[in-house]
C-alpha cells in the first residue's frame, strides 16, 4: 500500500497527498506501487520503498515530477526483483568489503 509520512497539516500539503494518490492509484501499474511511501517536506517530496525493475521506478518517477508546490522530488526507490537483485545499497557487504581492503 502507498502511504505518505510527516505530512505538515495544511491545505497545500494535503492537496499535493491527494494528487500523489490519485495519480498512482490511477496508473495502470498501480499495483507495483504497493510498496512505495513518500515524505513531503516542505516543497521537497521523497520517495522510497521498492519496485519490481528500474522502469517502475523510472515510470513512478515521470508521475510524480510535475506536482505543483514540489520544487524537488527524491527518487530512493530500490529496485528489487523477484530473482532477489537488487540496487538496494547493502551497508554491511560495503563495511565487511572496506574491512579486507585494509588488511
Amino acid at each position: 500500500m502507498t502511504t505518505m509520512k510527516n505530512l505538515p497539516e495544511n491545505h497545500e500539503s494535503l492537496a499535493v497527498n491527494q494528487e500523489i494518490r490519485n495519480r498512482l492509484d490511477g496508473c495502470h501499474y498501480s499495483y507495483y506501487f504497493n510498496r512505495v511511501q513518500w515524505n513531503l517536506d516542505g516543497n521537497r517530496l521523497t520517495v522510497s520503498g521498492a519496485v519490481p525493475t528500474y522502469y517502475m521506478k523510472q515510470v513512478l518517477q515521470t508521475l510524480l515530477r510535475d506536482l505543483d508546490h514540489i520544487d524537488q522530488l527524491i527518487n530512493n526507490v530500490d529496485v528489487i526483483s523477484s530473482t532477489g537483485l537488487s540496487s538496494a545499497y547493502d551497508q554491511h557487504t560495503e563495511a565487511s568489503r572496506a574491512t579486507a581492503e585494509t588488511h
